[in-house]
């Protein structure tokens, strides 16, 4: 691949990055969004700890 598709490709992806961000910074200007403590209050409600898989590696 060439030095200036390269270049191209990740001045792309760039621009897709910074208007992702945009975006995302409009959602929070505009109070499309949720407290990061009442997602997880609510998580812990809906999913208690101890309903999840053990992460321990099985034993052999």
């Amino acid at each position: 691949m060439s030095e200036d598709r390269k270049t191209a490709e990740a001045a792309q992806e760039t621009q897709a990055l910074l208007a992702l961000l945009a975006s995302g910074n409009r959602e929070i200007e505009l109070g499309h969004y949720e407290d990061m403590e009442e997602v997880f209050k609510e998580l812990d409600q809906n999913h208690p700890p101890d309903s999840y898989p053990s992460r321990e590696a099985p034993k052999r």
